[in-house]
């Protein structure tokens, strides 16, 4: 029995030729140390006209670099997995799973390595799309952030009240 093959699977709208045409996918969140240990990339069809059906894998593609691709709104890293090979896999599944980003095998998913049929992927086309401003913000401490709003407004950093909820 062969080893499992590790893989993170991604619940997208972005068409396989979207995918292509920017070398792979992203900015997904995932911790560090996960993200870098992966070495499959496997696409799910998020509801979207096409010809895959929702929840269906459409791209399984060999991941050759992982890169940094600013924060999402909560200061947590997103990430950009580029693929140097892909295939179309012939098991497609259905997407089970409540997060749209899922640490997997490609066992688990059902997908067969020795029958996807890879191909070597495309020069990206297109750049894939900076992150805005509301993603790159990072982390603050409390004291960081009432400096900042107390700069914006003029006022001291005693007239700002934080409340947290949650």
């Amino acid at each position: 029995m062969s080893l499992p093959h590790s893989a993170i699977a991604v619940f997208t709208s972005k068409s396989l030729e979207t995918l292509l045409a920017h070398g792979g996918s992203g900015p997904w969140v995932g911790a560090e140390q996960r993200v870098q240990q992966q070495e499959f990339l496997v696409c799910v069809r998020k509801e979207r006209p096409g010809a895959e059906s929702h929840g269906g894998a459409f791209l399984v593609g060999k991941i050759s670099a992982v890169r940094k691709h600013g924060f999402d709104r909560r200061g947590q890293q997103r990430w950009f997995f580029e693929i140097s090979e892909f295939a179309i896999p012939s098991h497609r599944g259905r997407w089970e799973w409540r997060n749209p980003v899922r640490y997997t095998t490609l066992e688990e998913l059902g997908i067969e390595l020795k029958k996807l049929k890879f191909k070597p992927a495309p020069p990206p086309t297109q750049s894939i799309p900076t992150p805005d401003a509301a993603s790159s913000v990072k982390p603050l401490t409390i004291a960081e952030a009432k400096a900042g709003l107390a700069a914006k407004f003029g006022v001291s950093t005693d007239a700002i009240d934080i409340h947290i909820k949650g």
